[in-house]
């Protein structure tokens, strides 16, 4: 069942080392496990990220969150509709 409270896991796959296609050597030496304990820590994690990239500036990150709250939840309840399976 997907779901979207706290106690909801999101992993994904390792990334595996050395398989970079882009900057050849700049990958990480060994394998990254990424796992987040709810829906918000990716966006907070998404979020960082594009500051610490100099994407983006702290103000633009603030305005997309707000911006875009909800579309996790749409983009999961659509996944669960697929599935069959309900978030509620």
């Amino acid at each position: 069942m997907i779901g979207l409270d706290p106690t909801f896991p999101v992993a994904f796959g390792p990334l595996p080392a050395e398989s970079s296609n882009v900057e050849l050597g700049l990958a990480p030496a060994s394998e990254i496990n990424l796992a987040y304990s709810d829906i918000e820590t990716i966006a907070e994690a998404g979020s960082q990220s594009r500051l610490d990239g100099v994407v983006h500036f702290g103000d633009s990150v603030l305005s997309a969150l707000e911006l875009c709250a909800g579309i996790g939840t749409f983009g999961i309840d659509h996944i669960a509709d697929l599935l069959g399976e309900s978030t509620t």
